[in-house]
């Protein structure tokens, strides 16, 4: 599945993740950024967003939210340690 994020670029902290529709041409959602934030588009694995229970997407992308932050230098997502 891929979600775009919204991140504070100095510390990397995920603010807003939004589900991009699955069809390629679609158009991307028009999400806001603030000063100090940026966006990226991320790939999550199956094992995080599994496809079979879309009822429970909010509260996954919750629940990353919580444990992952974009790693900046290279706009991909790595769990807080």
């Amino acid at each position: 599945m891929k979600l775009v994020a919204i991140y504070k670029v100095e510390t990397g902290e995920i603010t807003a993740l939004c589900a991009l529709p699955p069809d390629p041409t679609a158009p991307s959602p028009g999400l806001q950024l603030r000063p100090g934030e940026s966006r990226s588009e991320l790939d999550i694995p199956d094992e995080l967003m599994p496809r079979e229970d879309d009822s429970q997407l909010q509260s996954r992308m919750e629940a990353i939210i919580k444990s992952y932050r974009i790693e900046t230098h290279a706009a991909k997502m790595v769990k807080y340690t």
